[in-house]
């Protein structure tokens, strides 16, 4: 089912509106298929902005850390630490 919604090139691109939404039952299957140390925190922001207390628990819960952002992940060249600003 979720095979239509995830884009494996955009996974955040994929669950945000389903983040915006609120839908945390959505959103926890989902977040099957996203490696949370590289996107926990773009996630975790986005929840933050939406003002989705319930999302950005279940994203906490779940392993999404928006201090401990990786300085680089193995197997991805282009991957860089960026700054979080919430």
């Amino acid at each position: 089912m979720f095979k239509n919604l995830m884009n494996p090139r955009d996974p955040v691109a994929s669950i945000k509106p389903w983040i915006k939404s609120g839908n945390t039952m959505l959103v926890e299957t989902m977040l099957e298929k996203i490696d949370l140390l590289k996107f926990g925190g773009d996630l975790l922001t986005m929840a933050c902005q939406a003002g989705k207390a319930d999302v950005a628990k279940l994203l906490i819960k779940k392993g999404a850390n928006i201090v401990s952002v990786p300085d680089t992940i193995a197997g991805e060249e282009n991957y860089r630490r960026t700054p979080m600003i919430l």
